[in-house]
């Protein structure tokens, strides 16, 4: 982003490696009228191994309890392992319709020029995880909305860009990633 500026197109599109944008992908975007306070346009993005979708993350912001509990259960995994194989699988799937959500899932994120315009170029120090929480702030913070469209979809294949990586780096990664962002907006 310092070698190209993103206020050179209409929108720039930040996404993992496993994930399959079709050429209806780009036409829907191109279709799609975003209004001038909208910072992050957010996909549905269907996921390759179940065929659910997996944005929006979040409909509303994270509490701090939340987010603290959540970094607990990344700094200390038996806890988070804990949750994985009982209270996660009965958690509810978000449903959402096209609208104003707080956070989509960080695995594909489009950004408006009005994005860069307030917030400037993404400046996240962490590796890999909760950059849905830091965009999702920085819109919040400049008056910027987080738009859900469905009509906009990619496919995730999974876990291509973090099946290979050591697990406690992953967890060490997310607990780095919420401690910044407790520490930066809450």
């Amino acid at each position: 982003m310092e070698e190209v500026s993103p206020m050179s197109y209409d929108y720039t599109i930040i996404s993992n490696v496993d994930i399959i944008m079709l050429p209806d992908t780009f036409k829907q975007l191109n279709c799609y009228q975003a209004t001038e306070d909208t910072g992050w346009i957010v996909p549905a993005i269907i996921s390759q191994n179940n065929g659910e979708n997996l944005s929006p993350q979040a409909m509303h912001r994270y509490s701090l309890n939340k987010l603290r509990l959540l970094w607990l259960t990344f700094r200390f995994p038996f806890i988070h392992r804990l949750y994985a194989k009982t209270l996660y699988e009965h958690k509810e799937k978000i449903k959402a319709h096209a609208g104003i959500v707080y956070a989509g899932h960080g695995s594909c994120i489009i950004l408006t020029r009005e994005y860069f315009n307030r917030c400037g170029i993404i400046n996240y120090p962490i590796f890999l995880y909760e950059e849905e929480i830091y965009i999702a702030e920085e819109c919040r913070t400049h008056g910027l909305k987080v738009i859900y469209e469905p009509s906009i979809i990619v496919h995730d294949i999974g876990r291509v860009s973090t099946g290979k990586t050591n697990w406690k780096e992953n967890y060490l990664w997310h607990a780095q990633g919420l401690e910044f962002i407790i520490k930066n907006y809450y």
